[in-house]
């Protein structure tokens, strides 16, 4: 646990890393569900851009709402660069779901 004046190191290429991991794994995960033909050059591409778009965290913000937007924009994006337009909602949906049930099981351990 921090103490007041102690300062978190957190180290940008780890942090870029593990989210291209985390993000193709659920990428996969999600083709495997709905059996969607997936292209492997595409899904590491998407995962590459939800690897750099983890950064985001670093950045200061004051607007709730715009942090919500762009996360979920930046995942709309991820999804049609992997699999296309189809099943785009749904997709998206359980690609989410992952995301967080994935969320609470590091967070439970």
């Amino acid at each position: 646990m921090f103490l007041s004046g102690d300062v978190m190191v957190i180290y940008a290429d780890v942090l870029i890393f593990s989210n291209i991991i985390i993000d193709y794994l659920l990428l996969l995960l999600t083709a495997k569900l709905f059996k969607i033909n997936y292209n492997i050059i595409r899904t590491i591409i998407s995962s590459i851009l939800g690897g750099i778009s983890s950064l985001y965290i670093l950045i200061e913000s004051n607007s709730v709402v715009l942090d919500v937007f762009i996360k979920l924009g930046v995942g709309i994006i991820i999804i049609l660069i992997a699999f296309g337009k189809r099943k785009i909602i749904i997709t998206y949906i359980v690609f989410l779901l992952f995301s967080f049930s994935l969320n609470g099981l590091v967070l439970f351990l």
